[in-house]
């Protein structure tokens, strides 16, 4: 995340989306504030919506979602939000 090749602190920043790790949320917010480009500024601010979101998704019950159905439960009946 301190690389000067910003394609790379991208990459860094989509990898952090992708795992919702909460540990590097400090890494995060230090990388969004020294960030000048906005592709990378752009990258780091939704890895670390992401795993805000993803956090109160996990604390909070009502917002877990059952998996769809599988086989052939799922050709016949429709799944169903």
């Amino acid at each position: 995340m301190q690389s000067p090749d910003p394609a790379k602190r991208v990459q860094a920043a989509q990898s952090v989306f992708k795992t919702h790790d909460e540990s590097m949320l400090p890494a995060i917010d230090s990388a969004l504030a020294k960030e000048t480009n906005k592709d990378a500024r752009l990258a780091f601010s939704e890895a670390r919506a992401a795993i805000l979101l993803f956090k109160e998704d996990a604390t909070d019950p009502r917002k877990w979602r059952r998996s769809p159905p599988s086989g052939r439960a799922a050709i016949r009946k429709p799944w169903r939000c």
